[in-house]
């Protein structure tokens, strides 16, 4: 029997894309399967599970419960914690799921260049997520929403039935995991679809007012990010595929109104169980307050205005310039990577898009939506936040270069081996404890141990398992299972671990005391219902002068326990 030779090539091609989906979808379940368990940020950690553990004990979210997230990762944490029980590891298991699902859509983005680039890009983005900061925040689902949406935009030819539909839903998803996430996702995922029309009846003007529109949004957004990193390394690539977008835009205006009419099908589909859940709970006003109010509100504190990634960058080029060891070299060398990959990212997209236009590599939804998400990582200049996006990035760099034959294909190859080896053996699961300088040098805390706590189920550092136990042991013992306790100004893990019940709306008094008013509430409260116990933080980085004021009136009133795990502790005496 003779065989086609383009028959022969699609097999052959088809059992290189089954090979990299399976390599790179087992990579990707070894590396969670081990860190899933590993690492906490306790605060944050603590937001999640309490608010969750409150919703699944009838309370309405935002109207009993304040919340800054628009709503979609707390209905999935409290499921988290009614499938799979009540404690922290459970509300991980969800994201190890969409890990590996994530995972295979990124091996079949990748599956035309081969098994090996398709397995090594899956495992890449594994190893430069999730296990970077092991935590249930919103900003992990709403990547693996992000990734979704891409293949969906990838795979689905324009005209195809629901594809709109689906876009809208993804998008509505994304905003109500995450806003400014689903914001800057929006502006991507919407000018790439404009710029797909390759031909109108009469002027574009729609949809050049869209565009520029959206240019001036994101202009105001990185102004308020005025960080010198930002302006060089973040902002000037989606700002300047926006002003690409304006000069090719060609859809009619007739088109532009259709299209948008269906987008917003599927962005009411994706909203609506959750609008419906606040219009029956009476919830509506309060769901608006806290996500479009209040999470505001959180970007005034000092700490956000302080980050830059600027002294990331330049710790790490001293590392490498000190060359003291091959530690620090390799981490330094990790940092400056990790931070100048979203400018290469952007350069290469954009060059391509100047170059080639639509029929080039950049005008994939891969890179292009990667060069408008990474600027999720602008928002708060940390290490935590580059994660965020440093995964997407590299899987667009790795698909504007994998397969050339000359070094501008293997160097990125390179950078991808080195960020995902280093970041999985120096930093994934290690604990933020270790200060700025030792995640900069990539100093490794090898001592973990369960934590004694019960509803924790985790692997953390040895000195938060001593601080810990000893205070949730302290709080056990002086209050009984029906008390009140309150923790400020926001340590809400401590709630849930020692299953103890907040007397308040808030977990924060950083966002959920804004005003006199409410801090003359609050004290009547304190006054009127005290809490057993009351632990505070000093050296807090959400402190106001509002939380101090309240630990004014509970000095005097209370009787102090000292100091247990970094906590002042404070008893109420009856009579």
């Amino acid at each position: 029997m003779t065989l086609v030779p383009g028959a022969r090539s699609a097999r052959v091609l088809r059992r290189e894309a089954h090979a990299g989906l399976a390599l790179g979808v087992i990579g990707a379940a070894l590396i969670l399967g081990f860190f899933h368990n590993r690492f906490w940020w306790p605060a944050d950690e603590g937001v999640f599970a309490h608010v969750a553990a409150r919703v699944l004990a009838g309370e309405v979210l935002h109207r009993d419960i304040q919340d800054i997230h628009p709503g979609y990762v707390t209905l999935v944490n409290a499921l988290a914690l009614r499938l799979f029980g009540m404690e922290l590891v459970s509300l991980r298991y969800p994201l190890v799921a969409l890990g590996l699902v994530q995972a295979g859509v990124v091996a079949m983005l990748f599956s035309g260049r081969g098994a090996a680039i398709a397995a090594l890009a899956a495992i890449a983005f594994t190893a430069l997520s999730f296990v970077q900061f092991l935590n249930p925040t919103a900003h992990w689902y709403a990547l693996g929403l992000v990734v979704m949406l891409i293949g969906v935009l990838a795979w689905l030819p324009a005209g195809a039935r629901g594809r709109l539909e689906t876009i809208g839903l993804l998008l509505a998803l994304v905003f109500l995991f995450r806003q400014l996430t689903g914001v800057l996702v929006a502006i991507g995922a919407l000018t790439w679809l404009l710029c797909e029309v390759r031909s109108g009846i009469g002027r574009p003007r729609l949809a050049r007012g869209l565009v520029g529109l959206m240019a001036l949004g994101l202009t105001g957004y990185l102004a308020t990010k005025a960080h010198s990193t930002t302006l060089i390394i973040f902002a000037p690539w989606p700002l300047a595929i926006l002003v690409w977008a304006w000069l090719q835009v060609r859809a009619d205006d007739r088109t532009v109104l259709r299209m948008s009419a269906r987008l917003a099908i599927g962005g009411l589909l994706g909203a609506a169980p959750l609008v419906l859940y606040h219009v029956i709970n009476g919830s509506l006003g309060y769901w608006f307050n806290d996500v479009f109010v209040m999470a505001l509100a959180l970007t005034d504190l000092d700490f956000f205005r302080q980050a830059s990634y600027g002294v990331y960058l330049l710790s790490g080029l001293a590392n490498v310039i000190r060359f003291d060891n091959a530690v620090t070299v390799l981490n330094g060398i990790f940092w400056i990577s990790a931070i100048l990959l979203s400018g290469a990212t952007g350069w290469l997209t954009l060059r391509s898009l100047l170059r080639d236009g639509r029929r080039g590599l950049g005008f994939h939804p891969l890179p292009f939506l990667a060069v408008f998400y990474a600027l999720v990582s602008v928002h708060f200049q940390i290490p935590i936040y580059l994660f965020f996006s440093l995964a997407l990035t590299l899987a667009g760099l790795l698909w504007l270069t994998a397969g050339m034959e000359t070094w501008r294909g293997a160097a990125p190859v390179l950078v991808a081996l080195l960020l995902a080896g280093v970041g999985l053996y120096f930093q994934a699961g290690q604990p933020l404890t270790r200060g700025a300088l030792g995640i900069i040098e990539g100093q490794r805390v090898a001592a973990v141990q369960s934590v004694a706590p019960r509803r924790a189920g985790l692997l953390i550092d040895r000195a938060s398992h001593v601080a810990y136990a000893e205070t949730v042991a302290l709080i056990r013992r002086e209050s009984a299972a029906d008390d009140t306790i309150f923790v400020l100004p926001m340590n809400p893990e401590l709630y849930f671990l020692a299953d103890r019940a907040n007397p308040f709306r808030f977990f924060s008094t950083a966002l959920g005391i804004r005003d006199d008013d409410t801090l003359t509430r609050v004290l009547a409260q304190i006054a009127e219902a005290p809490p057993r116990l009351v632990l505070f933080r000093g050296d807090d980085k959400y402190n106001t002068d509002r939380s101090l004021a309240i630990m004014d009136q509970v000095r005097r009133r209370y009787v102090g326990l000292g100091t247990v795990g970094g906590f002042e502790v404070y008893r109420y005496e009856d009579g």
